[in-house]
C-alpha cells in the first residue's frame, strides 16, 4: 500500500476520514450486491433444473411414440 504524501494537520485527518467512511461504504454496498447476484443465480440454476426434470419427462413419454411411428412408418 502506498503511502499518502499529506500535511499533518487536522483538516487532512478530517478529509481522509471522510474519504474512509465513504469507502468502507462503497465496500459494503458492493458486498451487498454480490450477495444478491449469488442468490439470483443460484435462484436461476435451481429453475434450470426443473426444466431439464420437465425435459427428462417429456423426452421419457415421447420416445416410445417416436420408436412406435419408426416401426410403423419407417425411417425415410
Amino acid at each position: 500500500m502506498s503511502k499518502l504524501n499529506v500535511a499533518p494537520t487536522k483538516s487532512n485527518l478530517l478529509a481522509i476520514k471522510e474519504q474512509l467512511s465513504v469507502s468502507i461504504e462503497g465496500y459494503e454496498l458492493l458486498e451487498q450486491k454480490r450477495e444478491i447476484l449469488v442468490m439470483e443465480l443460484m435462484h436461476l440454476v435451481e429453475k434450470v433444473k426443473l426444466l431439464e426434470k420437465k425435459m427428462d419427462k417429456c423426452i421419457e413419454k415421447a420416445y416410445p411414440s417416436l420408436k412406435k411411428m419408426l416401426v410403423t412408418v419407417g425411417s425415410e
